[in-house]
């Protein structure tokens, strides 16, 4: 018979806790929530809305087409080693962005990926979802976190070196910076998601 487990000692994530309703630069009003395997349909619609370009920034390479065993992977998040939310819009309720963080096997750094539609960049949003995982990842006592860039994808390095990531060269592909977050370095007071408005961050690197 296997041991018994505490309740105590199980881990528990409340998805109503990492929600959040937040409005953008140009006054769009966003919900953040956690990412469902029953948003499969919407995930796909949002896929339809990303450039080949953009696409190839985020995997790294063309993408084709998602077969649906794929799609059904991204919605399908087992949060105790991963977490992942969706930014929807308030008035029609379609994907504008989402963010993903994979823990490490020791739960000590995690590593983000993050992505928004290509025609709704550049109005903030990219930069709330960072933060976003950055609370998270200080929530579960990640001491790091880590991100793949491509070279070319400029606004993704500024976010980062805003957000107070050391960015540096890739040793093993030149077309690549490794963007590391060094959590118990980083110089943030917070109560909450956006507790703070005056943030401080040491330590900015960028190489482009």
């Amino acid at each position: 018979m296997g041991a018994i487990i505490a309740q105590s000692q199980i881990p528990y994530f409340d998805p109503q806790f990492w929600t959040r309703h937040i409005v953008l630069k140009d006054q769009t009003r966003v919900f953040i929530r956690p990412i469902a395997s029953d948003d499969e349909s919407l995930f796909r619609e949002f896929l339809d809305h990303i450039t080949p370009e953009d696409l190839r920034k985020r995997f790294f390479g063309p993408v084709k087409e998602f077969s649906p065993a794929f799609v059904s992977a991204l919605v399908d998040i087992d949060y105790s080693t991963a977490f992942a939310a969706l930014a929807l819009d308030e008035i029609n309720g379609l994907i504008l962005g989402g963010v993903r963080l994979m823990l490490s096997e020791d739960q000590q750094a995690g590593e983000y990926a993050i992505m928004l539609r290509s025609d709704f960049k550049g109005r903030g949003l990219g930069w709330q979802l960072m933060r976003l995982i950055i609370d998270y990842a200080k929530d579960k006592g990640l001491k790091r976190i880590e991100g793949r860039v491509l070279a070319q994808n400029y606004p993704m390095l500024e976010i980062c070196a805003e957000l107070g990531f050391g960015i540096k060269l890739d040793p093993q592909d030149p077309g690549i910076r490794l963007g590391c977050l060094e959590l118990r370095q980083l110089g943030l007071e917070r109560k909450n998601f956006f507790g703070v408005r005056h943030i401080s961050f040491q330590n900015r690197s960028v190489v482009v």
